[in-house]
C-alpha cells in the first residue's frame, strides 16, 4: 500500500479547501497512492468555536464528504480528511 501524506494550509473557505484537496488527491493518485491522508482540520482552519467555524459544520452526508467521496471514486483511492460534524438538536 502506498500512502500519500497530503500537507496543506487550510483556511476558512471550505470550497477553496476542497479545491486544494482535489489537486493534491490527483497528484497522489498520479504517483500511485492507494491512500491520501489530509490534516485534521482540512475542512476549516483555524479550529476556534467562532460562528463561522460552527456554521461550516456538516452532516456526514453533506457537501464536503460528498465531494471527498467523488474524488476517491474518480481517482481510485481512499481519502482521510478531517472535518467537523454538525450535531443535530
Amino acid at each position: 500500500m502506498k500512502i500519500a501524506a497530503c500537507q496543506m494550509a487550510s483556511g476558512t473557505d471550505k470550497n477553496e479547501n476542497l479545491k486544494e484537496i482535489a489537486r493534491l488527491t490527483a497528484e497522489a493518485a498520479a504517483e500511485g497512492a492507494d491512500l491520501a491522508v489530509f490534516p485534521e482540520f482540512a475542512m476549516h482552519y483555524p479550529p476556534v468555536l467562532s460562528k463561522e467555524f460552527l456554521a461550516d459544520a456538516e452532516s456526514l452526508d453533506g457537501h464536503f464528504v460528498g465531494e471527498l467521496k467523488k474524488l476517491a471514486v474518480q481517482h481510485g483511492l481512499t481519502i482521510i480528511a478531517g472535518m467537523h460534524e454538525e450535531i443535530p438538536g
